[in-house]
């Protein structure tokens, strides 16, 4: 997507925390996905801005999975993922997430304050 199209501002909050088991809260509901590499993958976009070739991702994710088996438990992690949230924009050979300044702020600003909970001495 080109900065000269525009896009809506998104109003809704996601909200990712990952410290204990992972939670994902969007429009005031906890989002669950059946596979367990799915909120890695959202967590790692949302965190790495920029596209991501399909092929990056499937070597990070699914290794150790043959070419078309990976290829394809990433387009099914993707659905999932967009199916839940509408985050993603995708193309035959990339994907970035939608919006991903204002997460990453959500991120770094949840991020300094686990260093600083895990800093304080109890």
């Amino acid at each position: 997507m080109t900065k000269s199209q525009t896009q809506k501002p998104r109003t809704e909050r996601l909200e990712m925390a990952f410290l204990g088991v992972p939670e994902i809260r969007f429009k005031n509901r906890t989002i669950r996905f059946r596979t367990r590499k799915t909120v890695p993958l959202l967590a790692y976009l949302m965190l790495e801005p920029g596209l991501r070739t399909r092929e990056k991702l499937v070597a990070l994710f699914w290794s150790q999975s043959l070419d078309n088996a990976g290829r394809a438990s990433l387009r099914n992690a993707l659905t999932l993922i967009n199916r839940e949230l509408d985050v993603l924009h995708a193309n035959l050979d990339a994907i970035a997430m939608q919006d991903a300044d204002s997460y990453i702020r959500l991120a770094r600003r949840f991020s300094s304050r686990g260093r600083a909970l895990f800093r304080h001495k109890h």
